[in-house]
């Protein structure tokens, strides 16, 4: 059996791999079966920076962007990715946008959508979006690496925890 847990932070990741192990261990028991774990991969929860997510957004909404602001729990992100592991190592972003496809991410409608000449005006502005970030931290290197490095320190510390 392949099982697939996510969690937003690695602290609460750590927990509910404790609690799926109980759960399998107590389905075994209780079947009189026996169990093995073998571990494959493990990727980190996307965490966000916050520094490098306000200039990302205030570019792409100078690009005609719209944000949905609301309840942030509700927008909450949570994925587990190799950019998870980006993330807890520098600080990062994974920005998200929207093109129009008959299938979710990682399908081969999804896929086939991407190519669409429909697909590339919201790719370059998502992009360009990204690359006006990026240029605001190298003409403001001395106050928005400190800011982002500081929001990396936070997000690290309150990711580790439960």
């Amino acid at each position: 059996m392949d099982i697939l847990y996510r969690a937003p932070t690695v602290g609460m990741m750590a927990e509910l791999r404790k609690k799926v192990m109980s759960c399998v261990s107590a389905g075994a028991e209780a079947t009189g079966c026996t169990m093995e774990v073998t571990r494959s991969f493990s990727f980190k929860p996307v965490a966000t920076n916050s520094v490098l997510a306000r200039l990302y957004k205030k570019h792409a909404e100078s690009l005609g962007v719209k944000f949905d602001d609301g309840n942030r729990e509700a927008n909450l992100f949570v994925a587990s990715s190799d950019m998870g592991d980006v993330c807890h190592t520098v600080p990062s972003i994974h920005p998200i946008y929207r093109i129009d496809s008959a299938g979710p991410n990682h399908t081969k409608e999804f896929t086939d959508a991407a190519g669409h000449p429909s697909a590339q005006p919201p790719t370059l502005v998502a992009a360009k979006a990204m690359a006006l970030a990026s240029l605001d931290i190298l003409l403001n290197p001395d106050v928005l690496i400190p800011e982002a490095k500081a929001a990396f320190a936070a997000d690290m510390k309150r990711s580790n925890r439960s």
